[in-house]
């Protein structure tokens, strides 16, 4: 019996394999920054979202993926978007940065769930800007904004921080999307336990 964190682990596992072919297909037609590549393939992962958000759907799913129990996959799974997007759009970046990338993919996607904007161009708008607002502070800190701290701590301070906004952003999905999920049996964090029945 399929289990539902199991369908949508299985949803986010096409996506991210539907996004790295569409990445190897179209990737050499984008002949713009690294910035412009990065916030055009997260589009076009999240527009893989949108009939589900549209349907007041997805925030369902994604608390799904944010409870404690599945939490350790929907890593892996996001891990795994950005590092199709790197990888794909040539970029070299810390194992910090890239944490801190995923967050601001999670940041979009949890604003898409409020957009009413045509085609979610709001969306859009507020992904360009966070990533902006990512490699802005990137480069602050390549730039020695931090000179005055050891670069050994400063690293540590980074993972830390990237690794307590994720905490923070996963969290806050999982009690907003808790209580907005409609009770519809296998769809909310409380059906999880769905067990065989007894031949």
């Amino acid at each position: 019996l399929i289990t539902v964190p199991e369908l949508v682990a299985y949803r986010m596992d096409s996506w991210n394999e539907r996004l790295r072919k569409e990445l190897d297909e179209k990737i050499g037609e984008h002949d713009e920054t690294s910035l412009d590549k990065i916030t055009w393939a997260f589009r076009v992962r999240l527009e893989m979202e949108q009939d589900l958000v549209s349907a007041n759907r997805w925030h369902e799913a994604m608390a799904i993926g944010a409870h404690p129990s599945n939490m350790m996959r929907t890593r892996e799974q996001l891990s795994t978007l950005v590092e199709t997007v790197v990888h794909r759009c040539g970029i070299d970046l810390s194992f910090s940065e890239r944490l801190a990338l995923g967050g601001v993919y999670v940041t979009v996607e949890l604003h898409m769930l409020a957009d009413t904007s045509t085609d979610h161009e709001d969306t859009w708008k507020f992904l360009r800007l966070r990533v902006e607002d990512w490699d802005n502070l990137r480069r602050q800190q390549i730039n020695g904004v931090l000179s005055s701290v050891s670069t050994s701590f400063s690293s540590d301070l980074a993972l830390t921080t990237a690794s307590r906004v994720s905490a923070a952003l996963f969290s806050g999905a999982f009690s907003l999307m808790s209580s907005r999920s409609r009770s519809v049996e296998g769809s909310h964090p409380s059906h999880y336990d769905v067990k065989k029945p007894k031949s």
